[in-house]
Order: structure tokens, then sequence, then C-alpha cells
């Protein structure tokens, strides 16, 4: 049996305007239809406001190690947050229980 995984990302976006949540939402749209996803969703810190969090729920760690990354949605997630973060973000992956 499967575990599912959840995966944390950890970015710090580059300064900008509060349509920043447009392009973020549209990626989490390109997360969701894969298969693979179980949830996904995206949260802003409140103490450092260009900080952000996105989790998903995959059924396993090859759903989304392989098959997302390995696949054209992870293209499509990029498209649409390539030029907003700094740097690599922080990625961890948990197992849920």
């Amino acid at each position: 049996m499967a575990i599912p995984i959840s995966n944390e990302r950890r970015r710090h976006f580059l300064p900008q305007p509060e349509g920043v949540w447009v392009p973020i939402i549209r990626g989490l749209e390109a997360i969701r239809q894969h298969p693979g996803c179980i949830s996904s969703h995206a949260t802003r810190c409140v103490e450092q406001p260009g900080r952000y969090m996105v989790t998903n729920v995959w059924t396993s760690l090859e759903a989304h190690t392989v098959d997302f990354r390995g696949g054209p949605l992870f293209s499509q997630w990029r498209s649409h947050i390539n030029g907003l973060f700094e740097g690599s973000p922080e990625v961890f992956h948990y197992q849920v229980y």
C-alpha cells in the first residue's frame, strides 16, 4: 500500500503587486490536474509577506518526483511562476498519516 506524501516548498518571492496570487493560483491549477495529486494549496506568511509556502499532497513520492516532474504539467506549473521568486526553493517531502 502506498503512503501519501506531502511535498512542501518554501519560496521568497521578489517584491510583487497584490496580483501575485493570480499566477500562483494558475500554477496550482496545473498541479491539481495531475492524477497523482491529492491536494495543492499556497499560503502567504503574515510576518514576511513576500514568503509563500506551497503544499502538495501526492499519492506517492514517485507521483511527484517522477511522474509530475517528468511530465508536461510541471512545465505548465513553472511557466506561471518563473521570474516571481528569489533563488531556489526549499523542498521537503513528508509522510501523511
